[in-house]
């Protein structure tokens, strides 16, 4: 059995700790020589004398130590609790990060002659990887890479010595900043100490191309003549030559640089009145990095930032006590020699038994760690295989038999327990066919030593059949040949992909009997992957001339624009049902369709698969209806104004005769029975005289065409209020214009519809007509304060009739109902008469 090592991520090139300490060899030596003294001497007074020799070493030794000891240790472990899981997860998702340092910003940051990465912000970069447990890839970049200001452009996800220039916030977003570096203004030796900043205009000033400090001596100093350059020394031989009246840099670079390029007529003037953040700069689509970063960072302490800082800016003055220090330290090192030597000649005596010694222990350490490494990996395997959720055996191969299970085998094949598994044989079992036994543990076991994913099936106790993926190695366990045996149940996997078979299989048979016609478009460009019989029947083409063709090269779609707003709300919706739009045929002809569809995001992009049915016949049979309904209406105002004209002019006029008949005998007879008779027979006279005239005017209102619309409705109001005892209002203020005939008696037939379903069902006491108009339409709004209508109340046909009336007219029909009252609202477009 193999054990596994857990590797832990790093970077893949040096990082320094810190510089050289010029007395790191004495001290290297020194511990030599006290590991060399340990364990020696010939008898137990030279033993004494070699211990304390030893321990006056050490004393010296931790003197000459303790001048180049960094007290300021900084601290590398990896920090588990620093990240959220989805922090994590982000991190294994990138498991490379790039790291483009600028090539020379000492101390800073810089890469040496070997591409090795050194400075401040390659520290804080280390402290960070490790605390983070992530991987950071160090590249150089090119001037030309440099050049390009997005992050795949340079090939790099992280600056860590960044400016925070504005003009990279497009790309880039910031850390806030680790580093604050003074900046300051250098001249030529003779200037006057006095100068500013302000105090430069119209003269050149040199400064680093694309850092933070041009950006601010451009936005604030608008008058300075910046110079820029591309590199730091640059900056100093144009002062230096006078080429540029002064540079502005921050104090640690400008050192740095100073003393490599050996200039030694410049002279520091004096602060230049801002500092430099440095920031790391991270690319802007990766928020997440940005976060983790600014977490790394302010786990690093105050003492630790400190350290790093001295560690690579010398800004400590000299000590007066320096030199005797230093002498101490040559004769401590002189001694520390002289101890080595000795200790190597008592060495010498004892070499054969020492040697022999180191032999004996050195081969039962390697006993001691070899066992131990043996226990910790069957240790770990076996808490693997027990909490594997995958089934997993171990088989003897001479005999077949179970050697080990683990619990989801158990669970798998329908044991209770171990012990009803192990110790026997697969045959006993009967788990598996004897055949897929041999294709499992046969010859090609022995060949090859591995059987990957072969499919097989294999049986429960309870007698239930599955599916399995079986993976089979052979292994060594004490000399005996064993074999690993991985079961990955595929049964419900395999249950489902058959299901998905015949769900697919169901969904073609639908698609091609439908008698609708359907088809499946590829978006954006809406070209056709398949249709049906029912599209071709529709179209006229044939389904060879529909495939692999949009809508718009078969011009299917007759109005311009529909297309567009049928992909509008299919996007805003998910789906669309019964959209109404005119399609052309093959032939030209052109038929009225109802179009529903549906966006599907299939593996290879958006579809939207689209069913249109055939509405022109149902279209034209509407028109007919609506055309017979339109007549039926015109002939029942023309038959109403018919029978109003006879009973005014024939009946009316009949009854009024035998009124003044009646009128002239009641004058004529006696008193008694007759007279009574002709009183009553005038009465019935002059009551049905009265109720013609009511039925003339309900039939068809003669003021409608003399006083208009609102003059008919006020006459109509008021003679309703007289014979239903209901107070009706009418407000017609706002209504001015006479409309066309047609439209003021389909809203005076509207107004009077509401008025009678009032007086028949609402129980309202009161009723409100207001009639109101403007530039585009006119609204009848008729109201009660009633019990309303019930919430299954069937449409009646005097309803129906409304608003077939308005829809003839161009018109709308809308009623609002609740337990306070009923609203009737009809609105008529403008039209001139």
């Amino acid at each position: 059995m193999q054990a596994f090592k857990r590797s832990n991520k790093s970077f893949p090139v040096e990082l320094p700790r810190r510089r050289r300490r010029p007395d790191a060899s004495l001290e290297a030596g020194a511990a030599r020589a006290s590991c060399g003294v340990r364990g020696r001497g010939r008898s137990a007074w030279g033993g004494l004398v070699n211990h304390w020799i030893v321990l006056a070493a050490l004393v010296l030794l931790g003197c000459g130590a303790a001048r180049g000891a960094d007290k300021d240790l900084l601290d590398l472990s990896l920090r588990p609790g620093l990240l959220t899981s989805e922090e994590r997860m982000w991190l294994t998702n990138h498991p490379v990060i790039r790291v483009a340092p600028s090539p020379n910003f000492q101390p800073v940051e810089f890469l040496d002659t070997s591409g090795r990465y050194w400075g401040i912000a390659s520290e804080y970069m280390r402290i960070a990887s490790r605390r983070l447990g992530c991987r950071l890839v160090i590249v150089a970049l090119s001037n030309d890479a440099w050049g390009r200001p997005d992050p795949d452009g340079r090939g790099a996800d992280v600056h860590p010595a960044a400016g925070g220039r504005p003009e990279d916030d497009r790309f880039w977003s910031h850390t806030q900043p680790y580093l604050t570096l003074p900046t300051y203004l250098f001249m030529r030796r003779g200037a006057d100490p006095n100068t500013t900043l302000a105090l430069l205009d119209g003269r050149r000033v040199a400064v680093v191309e694309g850092t933070f400090t041009e950006s601010f001596v451009r936005a604030h100093f608008p008058r300075v003549v910046v110079g820029a350059v591309s590199e730091v020394r640059l900056a100093l031989r144009e002062v230096s030559s006078g080429a540029a009246d002064a540079c502005v840099l921050t104090l640690p670079v400008a050192t740095e640089w100073v003393e490599r390029e050996g200039i030694l007529n410049l002279k520091l003037i004096g602060e230049a009145g801002f500092v430099n953040p440095v920031r790391m700069a991270v690319r802007k689509d990766w928020p997440e990095l940005s976060r983790i970063l600014e977490k790394a960072l302010a786990t690093i302490t105050p003492t630790e930032r400190a350290a790093i800082y001295r560690r690579w800016v010398r800004i400590e003055a000299p000590s007066s006590n320096e030199g005797w220090k230093r002498w101490a330290l040559w004769v401590a090192g002189g001694l520390l020699i002289g101890l080595i030597l000795v200790m190597a000649w008592n060495r010498s005596l004892a070499t054969r038994v020492e040697e022999r010694t180191a032999e004996v222990r050195a081969e039962l350490s390697r006993r001691i760690e070899a066992d131990k490494a043996l226990e910790s990996a069957e240790e770990r395997f076996s808490k693997a295989f027990q909490s594997s959720p995958v089934a997993m055996c171990i088989v003897s191969l001479g005999p077949g038999r179970l050697v080990d299970v683990n619990a989801a085998f158990l669970r798998g094949h329908g044991f209770k327990s171990r012990a009803e598994a192990v110790g026997e044989t697969l045959l006993n079992l009967g788990l598996w066919a004897p055949l897929d036994l041999e294709a499992l543990f046969g010859s090609h076991l022995e060949t090859a030593r591995r059987v990957v994913n072969s499919r097989l099936p294999f049986s429960r106790r309870s007698g239930q059949r599955g599916v399995g993926l079986f993976s089979v190695e052979a292994i060594d366990l004490g000399g005996e040949p064993c074999a690993i045996v991985l079961v990955n149940d595929i049964t419900e996997r395999e249950r489902a992909e058959e299901a998905l078979r015949l769900s697919e299989e169901k969904f073609a048979r639908a698609f091609r009997n439908s008698p609708d016609a359907i088809v499946l478009t590829a978006m954006p460009a809406g070209r056709i992957v398949e249709v049906n019989d029912g599209m071709c029947r529709l179209s006229g083409f044939t389904r060879e001339e529909l495939l692999c063709r949009t809508t718009e090269e078969l011009d299917l779609w007759s109005t311009p624009g529909l297309r567009e707003r049928y992909l509008r709300l299919l996007h805003e919706r998910g789906r669309v049902e019964e959209f109404e739009a005119e399609c052309r045929r093959k032939d030209g002809s052109l038929r009225q369709c109802l179009v529903s569809g549906e966006l599907l995001a299939l593996r290879y992009g958006p579809h939207i698969i689209a069913t249109v049915r055939d509405i022109t016949e149902r279209k034209r049979a509407e028109d007919e209806r609506r055309r017979l309904l339109t007549q039926l209406l015109e002939s029942e105002d023309e038959e109403r104004r018919r029978i109003a004209r006879e009973l005014h002019d024939t009946t009316a006029q009949h009854l009024a005769a035998i009124q003044m008949n009646l009128s002239r005998l009641r004058q004529d007879a006696p008193t008694g029975t007759g007279a009574r008779l002709i009183a009553d027979s005038y009465a019935l006279a002059e009551q049905s005289v009265r109720e013609i005239r009511t039925l003339t005017y309900l039939l068809h209102p003669p003021l409608l065409d003399e006083l208009g619309l609102a003059g008919a409705l006020t006459d109509y109001a008021t003679g309703f209020s007289k014979r239903s005892g209901i107070r009706v209002d009418v407000d017609a203020e706002g209504y001015r214009e006479r409309l066309p005939r047609g439209q003021e008696l389909a809203l005076f037939r509207v107004a009077q519809e509401s008025l009678t379903n009032l007086r028949h069902h609402s129980g309202s006491a009161t009723a409100s007509i207001r009639l109101e108009s403007d530039a585009e339409e006119v609204r009848l709004e008729v109201q009660d304060s009633g019990r309303g209508l019930p919430l299954d109340a069937a449409e009646g046909v005097g309803l129906r009739g409304m608003k077939e009336r308005l829809r003839q007219i161009g018109g709308e029909l809308e009623i609002e109902s609740d337990a306070e009252g009923t609203t009737v609202l009809a609105s008529v477009p403008v039209r001139s008469s």
